[in-house]
């Protein structure tokens, strides 16, 4: 499981795109990379935001923007809406699955631009 915790206090009604990759990672030779990873999103209060499992088959997919979008079909990414806050990203293996992942966020912005970096473990 990996897991990343960021304080947005900066980031009143922007859109962010946080996003859970293995499989992408498969053609760069990373070993033993999370074949099907599950991205969940929490607020401060632990409640859920959004959550994905295999990017393209988010309702909201369209809102990823090319530039960011996972090449493998099992990576996970959504684009969500953030008021001022701390927020919890976790990327799990479906069915308890493990392997080597990463979580990342970049503030959606015209152009795309990383105006943060959320760390993870």
């Amino acid at each position: 499981m990996l897991w990343s915790a960021a304080d947005l206090p900066h980031l009143s009604g922007k859109t962010i795109v946080v996003t859970g990759r293995g499989p992408s990672f498969d053609q760069f030779g990373v070993p033993n990379t999370l074949d099907d990873p599950q991205l969940q999103f929490f607020d401060v209060a632990g409640n859920l935001v959004d959550s994905n499992d295999d990017w393209a088959d988010h309702p909201n997919q369209a809102a990823v923007p090319e530039s960011v979008r996972p090449q493998a079909a099992k990576d996970a990414a959504i684009a969500v809406t953030v008021n001022p806050g701390a927020y919890t990203a976790i990327v799990r293996g479906v069915g308890g699955a493990t392997g080597v992942g990463i979580v990342r966020s970049e503030e959606h912005t015209s152009e795309l631009q990383s105006q943060f970096r959320i760390s993870y473990a």
